[in-house]
């Protein structure tokens, strides 16, 4: 078994991707290699990202800080991200 990045139809098409192509998940902070699998599952325009993986390890995409203002938690379930396709 592999990490996944699963993300919608509509998102696969608008960034050139398709079932097993490997991506680059970019944040301010880093960014992870990750093969693609396209689902009709999660919103267009959103990424599902496992966390558990050492080669795709999602920690390297978010932050400690700043927190959120009401809740003080830190960006560990929802981020900006680009996304682009990898040779």
């Amino acid at each position: 078994p592999e990490p996944m990045a699963e993300i919608h139809s509509d998102t696969a098409i608008k960034y050139g991707v398709a079932d097993g192509d490997t991506i680059a998940v970019e944040t301010k902070r880093g960014q992870i290699k990750i093969k693609v699998r396209t689902t009709e599952d999660l919103a267009p325009g959103v990424i599902g990202i496992p966390h558990g993986w050492a080669q795709a390890n999602a920690n390297v995409l978010t932050e400690l800080e700043p927190r959120d203002p009401v809740t003080g938690y830190t960006e560990f379930k929802a981020l900006l991200c680009r996304v682009r396709k990898l040779e």
